[in-house]
């Protein structure tokens, strides 16, 4: 896998290269900034032949939308070809932060750091943000429902589709191993990046995986769009008895807390007989079955 940058011009890249031809050693390069990243120059003429991505991230008080805010909010803007997954166009983080009104707790603090003097008085700028977003046809994040979640609490006039870098990215398929946290997917790309866990730099993080050139010669954006767009339907098993939860799990389902019901998503044929199956587990599970879009996939 390779990035769409300028590498090589570092005069440290020949060390680099020497100790990675030793066979003995790892090197994990740092992130290219924005102003590094080659993009193609031939803009594109006809109408819906690129997209762009909105590549987001969050930091919130808690883990919990309806109880927790959130505090810092970031975006990414990155533009493609949507036939070939070329790079047309990367914009550099903007980030803003708001006061939740309340103190962060010593665990956010550490996890983010941020202070709450680095909060105090600030709030969105709503009207930079909706401006910000507004070409924006996708939204994408690492964790898509936790970060819709806090989206829509906050800011429901940003309603886009969602694309889940986690879930929607088969990405040992493009040669990444490891896990799939982003540290662990830069890891196995032998990249590193700076101040993580702030909003910023994991947007930009997660921006940098997706413009690698993943299989079949496409970038790995191309990929989550491909399968993020695809309908999909997703079945629930309401009514089914605590008994039945480890046969439920074996089988691939989730626990969905919202609808308070075991769920599974694919596609529709796959799903018909999911219906069969749990009507013969057991006879007081009621199968339901919804459509789902990128609309509505990742809504918690």
């Amino acid at each position: 896998m390779t990035f769409y940058s300028l590498n090589g011009a570092h005069p440290s890249e020949r060390l680099a290269r020497q100790l990675e031809n030793d066979g003995d050693y790892r090197i994990l390069r740092r992130l290219p900034e924005p102003d590094e990243i080659w993009c193609r120059s031939m803009p594109l003429q006809v109408p819906g032949a690129s997209m762009v991505l909105g590549i987001i991230d969050t930091e919130t008080t808690g883990l919990d939308p309806r109880q927790h805010k959130m505090v810092e909010l970031a975006i990414v803007k990155l533009t493609i070809d949507s036939g070939t997954g070329d790079v047309l166009c990367v914009d550099a983080p903007v980030s803003w932060v708001e006061d939740p009104g309340e103190p962060l707790t010593p665990e956010i603090e550490a996890l983010t750091g941020l202070t709450d003097a680095d909060l105090k008085g600030r709030s969105f700028d709503q009207e930079k943000i909706r401006e910000t977003f507004s070409d924006v046809d996708v939204i994408v994040a690492h964790n898509a429902v936790f970060d819709r979640g806090f989206m829509a609490a906050r800011l429901p006039e940003l309603d886009r589709p969602f694309a889940c870098s986690a879930r929607e990215i088969d990405w040992s398929a493009h040669g990444l191993e490891g896990g799939r946290s982003i540290a662990a997917l830069l890891t196995s790309a032998g990249h590193f990046a700076l101040h993580a866990h702030r909003a910023g730099p994991d947007a930009w993080a997660l921006c940098c995986l997706l413009m690698m050139t993943g299989e079949g010669g496409k970038t790995v954006a191309w990929h989550l769009l491909d399968r993020a767009r695809r309908p999909t339907t997703r079945v629930y098993a309401d009514n089914a008895p605590y008994s039945e939860k480890d046969a439920l799990r074996a089988a691939g389902y989730r626990w969905a807390a919202s609808s308070r019901a075991w769920t599974k998503e694919g596609e529709p044929e796959l799903i018909g007989n999911e219906v069969a199956w749990l009507r013969g587990l057991h006879p007081a599970i009621r199968p339901r079955v919804v459509p789902i879009d990128w609309r509505s996939r990742h809504a918690a």
